[in-house]
């Protein structure tokens, strides 16, 4: 068993799970602007109302993300849009490294709640 089989089966993973749809190779887009990876069209809106195209930053902003926050959705985003919809950051090749983001800014993540929660709970000060 080859080691990508064996982190498939100890993950649990099919191949849908590992492979962008249909086989397809993502379409790399140039980055620092928007770009279509970052945009998604929505035809059926959860709320009712008719389509529109939904955009990681502007739902970024919406929500007031911190930068762990941030950075955690858009490599999500990504990893999604290339699996799903063929649309990729340019040098994409697998899902890996937005994985790897994700589990380093969970981490974070971890520290910052921790942090807070220690500090709402009077276990530490700010120095003041």
């Amino acid at each position: 068993m080859s080691q990508r089989e064996r982190l498939m089966d100890e993950h649990q993973l099919s191949c849908a799970d590992v492979k962008p749809a249909c086989g397809s190779v993502p379409v790399e887009e140039y980055t620092g602007g928007s770009v279509s990876y970052y945009q998604v069209p929505i035809q059926h809106p959860t709320s009712g109302g008719d389509p529109y195209t939904a955009e990681c930053n502007d739902i970024i902003e919406a929500l007031g993300m911190n930068y762990a926050e941030g950075n955690a959705f858009k490599a999500l985003w990504r990893r999604a849009a290339a699996r799903t919809l063929g649309l990729a950051k340019r040098g994409y090749t697998d899902g890996l490294y937005d994985a790897e983001k994700v589990e380093f800014f969970g981490k974070r993540l971890v520290v910052q709640e921790t942090a807070r929660k220690a500090l709402a709970e009077g276990e530490v000060t700010c120095g003041r």
